[in-house]
């Protein structure tokens, strides 16, 4: 989804935070988000004229002549991390579209971890302005957590960033859980988690739940 971004660190943060990042550091407030792919997910009915599959080469030209220079450079390199796209067909409109991956998490064109074999990343979700308000990322999102659980994967994550309230808010009302994850990013290595991401966090409590067992604390 599209950040609404306001910085509300204290000034002296945000001052040392431009310092840094003269030298080419930069830190990204981030919360790590899952959901159990375990869990029944309630079903979002789309409306008649919409139509969720794997895109294709030509949706993938398509979204480059309709998107804005730098949502078209991140579903470029989104598609050079060998990452699959879905893609919400509105008619014959590219509607919104959402990028996953089972092999690595990615923030912005870095690597950030190699991901556990039960575990499959989404990212880079968009719903284009105009067709907001049609409960298309909820669609978007059940498709790309049924596939995923049709491939034997037991739960999906995403990072989304700490202020970057309407993202946040959208995947928890889908049953993700998050927890905080900084992100240090120094010139020329790959991004450091500064807490180790919860890889696999609901998937204990979606089993003992549905075993009828008190979930682990």
């Amino acid at each position: 989804m599209a950040a609404t971004k306001s910085d509300r660190r204290p000034l002296w943060i945000r001052a040392s935070s431009r310092v840094a990042a003269l030298f080419g550091v930069r830190f990204y407030n981030m919360l790590y988000g899952e959901r159990s792919l375990l869990e029944t997910l309630e079903h979002v009915e789309p409306s008649s004229d919409l139509m969720i599959r794997e895109a294709t080469a030509g949706d993938l030209e398509l979204l480059s002549s309709v998107l804005d220079p730098e949502q078209a450079e991140s579903c470029r390199t989104a598609a050079d991390q060998q990452s699959r796209c879905l893609v919400a067909l509105h008619g014959q409109e590219i509607a919104g579209y959402s990028w996953l991956n089972t092999r690595d998490v990615f923030l912005l064109s870095w690597r950030v971890q190699r991901l556990p074999p039960e575990g499959g990343y989404t990212y880079n979700s968009f719903v284009r302005p105009e067709f907001r308000g049609q409960k298309i990322f909820q669609c978007l999102t059940e498709a790309v957590y049924s596939q995923l659980e049709q491939e034997g994967f037991q739960f999906c994550c995403n990072l989304v960033d700490k202020d970057n309230a309407p993202s946040i808010a959208a995947r928890e009302r889908l049953g993700a859980q998050f927890h905080a994850a900084p992100i240090l990013k120094l010139p020329g290595l790959d991004p450091l988690p500064l807490r180790k991401l919860p890889f696999g966090s609901t998937s204990g409590d979606a089993h003992a739940a549905r075993q009828g067992t008190p979930p682990s604390r």
